[in-house]
């Protein structure tokens, strides 16, 4: 039995490691652990909007993310189907200088980075087994797997950031508020030789697709659209079956993509059902994708698991136990976005219907900026 943590974060990407970044910040003795190893990669959009990069400077970890080779997109290209293209520069504000869109073998490890500078204990390579309770039920610690050897951890709170599939909320037995159908369907592969200052997406009711500058002077190229659309072409031949996507989506596009070098294969994601659990209860507390996913097209989640970590932090008191303030503002802030993202990722609309869903969903990140810039003030 080791001395007691004020908190126990359980996953150590962005969600998690932001999570103990600002409790540390607070003074609190933090462990973050995680399964996996350092670095390694996982499934990401790794597009940040205006509110996630204005969270990154807000950290601290902004200027560290572009010396590592990220590049800073200033300028957005919007296709409706064949239409003359929507072009919007991205304004510097409130610190913000451009959008970013890091690798996560990158954003995870100076999030981490930052963590352990501030004072947290960060142990990768360990997995949780159960969560512990007191007598009367609240969640007091856990039982943590490392190399063969179990361990009994005592933390005050108890936060989830390990994902969709959360042992912790599973654990807990947090409840899910809402629920979506399983939306879109994705392909992507990292392509090389592409402009590296733009995001450029393109929607049609075929298929939409996405191109996102990354680090190493690649670029994210994505296709999705709905299941029974993307699946069948994929099947056979994934590499054929995104190039059909993609001209499905705009063959303009499509023809500037192949004019670079695709560097790596064609990763596929099926989909999956979107889900607004409870945020937290008697010691514990569910962050990013554990308590809150969407589907993947609006390209939203990482600016999610940015301000909700900002969020629990806020509502924590000395004691452990969280406010009720971070369900109110979490769930007020995210049912809208879960709202438009499901609408738009049934691919069921038509050109007009579309862009008044993305006017819809420009009001909530402007009202999420302005949430964030009243939170730092």
């Amino acid at each position: 039995m080791t001395q007691p943590f004020d908190v126990l974060v359980v996953g150590a990407r962005c969600a998690g490691a932001t999570t103990a970044l600002h409790y540390a910040r607070q003074g609190r003795r933090v462990l973050l652990v995680d399964r996996a190893r350092l670095g390694s990669d996982t499934l990401s959009t790794h597009a940040l909007m205006r509110a996630g990069v204005q969270a990154l400077v807000q950290l601290g970890v902004e200027p560290t993310l572009r010396a590592r080779g990220t590049p800073v997109v200033r300028h957005t290209t919007i296709h409706y189907g064949r239409e003359a293209p929507i072009e919007v520069d991205i304004v510097p504000k409130h610190g913000v200088q451009g959008l970013l869109a890091p690798r996560r073998t990158v954003l995870d490890r100076v999030l981490v980075e930052a963590a352990v500078d501030a004072g947290v204990e960060v142990r990768f390579g360990t997995s949780l087994h159960a969560v512990t309770h007191e007598d009367h039920g609240r969640v007091n610690g856990a039982v943590l797997h490392c190399r063969g050897v179990r361990e009994t951890v005592r933390a005050r709170l108890v936060v989830g950031a390990d994902g969709r599939r959360s042992t912790v909320a599973e654990q807990v037995g947090a409840r899910t508020l809402l629920q979506s159908p399983r939306g879109t369907s994705n392909a992507y592969a990292y392509v090389s030789g592409l402009p590296q200052d733009t995001y450029e997406w393109t929607y049609d009711a075929a298929a939409s697709s996405g191109i996102i500058p990354t680090n190493e002077g690649l670029a994210c190229v994505f296709v999705c659209g709905a299941p029974k659309n993307v699946q069948s072409r994929l099947a056979a031949d994934p590499v054929k079956g995104w190039q059909q996507l993609l001209r499905r989506a705009h063959p303009d596009v499509a023809e500037r993509v192949f004019a670079g070098h695709r560097e790596t294969p064609v990763y596929r994601f099926s989909g999956a059902v979107g889900h607004l659990k409870q945020a937290a209860g008697p010691g514990w507390a569910l962050v990013g994708d554990a308590g809150y996913f969407k589907d993947p097209l609006t390209a939203h989640g990482i600016t999610d698991a940015l301000r909700d970590a900002a969020l629990l932090a806020s509502a924590t008191d000395a004691r452990g136990e969280v406010g009720p303030s971070y369900a109110e503002c979490r769930d007020t802030l995210a049912r809208p976005f879960l709202a438009i993202t499901d609408a738009l990722a049934r691919h069921d609309w038509d050109l007009e219907r579309v862009q008044c869903l993305h006017q819809a969903l420009h009001d909530e990140m402007k009202r999420e900026r302005s949430w964030l810039l009243a939170q730092a003030a």
